[in-house]
């Protein structure tokens, strides 16, 4: 089964709302993905 990376990412979110955690990992992830991009 292939899904979306949109479609990971929702089921993902609504997976760990519940705790706060989760939250602090998406921002360091989402800044990593910034700092790849500029690299590629």
């Amino acid at each position: 089964m292939h899904f979306h990376v949109g479609e990971k990412i929702s089921i993902i979110t609504r997976k760990m709302k519940k705790t706060q955690k989760i939250d602090r990992l998406f921002i360091i992830l989402s800044e990593l993905l910034k700092n790849l991009y500029i690299f590629i």
